[in-house]
């Protein structure tokens, strides 16, 4: 299934239990949700440990399992949550 919705660039650094855990507004279903794409994240080793290697469990991976409508409400928390960071660190 292909979509047109974009992931936030949050999302290329991000996993799918990070979304869940950190981003307020995240709702039980989205939650529930989030949790369940893990399992279709690459295992990883400890030979896998490069700096790059979170990339490899973002979001962004597994972004195309997600209906639009997770897409769309996902993408407003991380405008949501940015925007939030952006005040925080320049207050």
């Amino acid at each position: 299934m292909t979509h047109d919705i974009k992931p936030d660039y949050l999302f290329e650094v991000w996993s799918p239990d990070d979304v869940a855990e950190c981003i307020d507004g995240v709702n039980a279903t989205l939650y529930a949700r989030l949790w369940s794409l893990v399992p279709l994240l690459p295992r990883m080793t400890s030979d896998d440990e490069t700096p790059d290697c979170q990339f490899k469990r973002a979001l962004s991976v597994v972004w195309h399992h997600l209906t639009p409508a997770e897409q769309v409400q996902l993408n407003a928390l991380a405008a949501a949550h940015l925007a939030n960071e952006d005040t925080l660190f320049n207050s």
